[in-house]
């Protein structure tokens, strides 16, 4: 079983984590292997990872990732969604934050079933029923770990309201007073967490709405 998306926005990993809920909550995470280090933050990364650092910085060492960081040894108990990140929640109190970016695909495998594209996997879960499996061909995403759900929470603290459930009178009111166009508030993550470039022309659009009018 597969579920992916091409520039998957809020909407899509909503669906993602509704689809994956019942596939690995209670699952345990025999084992996790790393296919590229810079696609993981860890604790003390810089805060894009090292994929997107230049100079001196890119060439500094990061830390030995272990399977513990990817959840291994223990079991997943939850999922959490917040705008377009995806955590994977472990008994352990561990996180593993999963954004998808442009072109991130999550597959759930059956023990034996085969996985169709086995190009860009860059992580591997092993479960006690299957393999969960992170593929990215653009590497627009990337995972990030977490030693506890605080350290989520204050990640996420920076996120406006969800896009889900944001109130119109609160989004109103968030945009009463920014001058700046109309499109580039709504793609402002503090403004209203999830939304993207192609679900803010389409809200627009149909709202009649010009991007460039000031939000205003």
């Amino acid at each position: 079983t597969t579920l992916r998306s091409s520039r998957p926005e809020l909407p899509e990993v909503e669906s993602i984590r509704r689809w994956l809920g019942p596939r690995l909550i209670g699952r345990a995470v025999r084992a996790a292997t790393l296919h590229r280090r810079d696609v993981l933050v860890l604790p003390g990364d810089p805060f894009g990872g090292f994929a997107r650092q230049r100079g001196p910085a890119r060439r500094a060492r990061p830390r030995r990732v272990r399977s513990t960081d990817l959840l291994a040894e223990s079991a997943i108990v939850g999922l959490r969604r917040r705008a377009k990140q995806l955590a994977l929640i472990a008994a352990s109190g561990r996180v593993l934050v999963v954004q998808l970016g442009m072109s991130g695909q999550l597959f759930h495998r059956a023990i034996g079933q085969r996985v169709p594209d086995t190009t860009h996997i860059h992580a591997t879960w092993r479960l006690d029923d299957g393999r969960l499996i992170f593929r990215d061909p653009r590497r627009f995403g990337g995972l990030r770990a977490f030693a506890s759900i605080a350290d989520l929470d204050a990640l996420w603290s920076d996120l406006g309201p969800d896009a889900l459930t944001i109130e119109p009178g609160a989004l109103g009111a968030s945009l009463a007073n920014a001058e700046r166009p109309l499109k580039a508030a709504l793609l402002d993550q503090r403004v209203v967490a999830g939304v993207g470039n192609i679900y803010a022309d389409e809200a627009l659009h149909a709202a009649e709405l010009a991007p460039s009018r000031p939000a205003s």
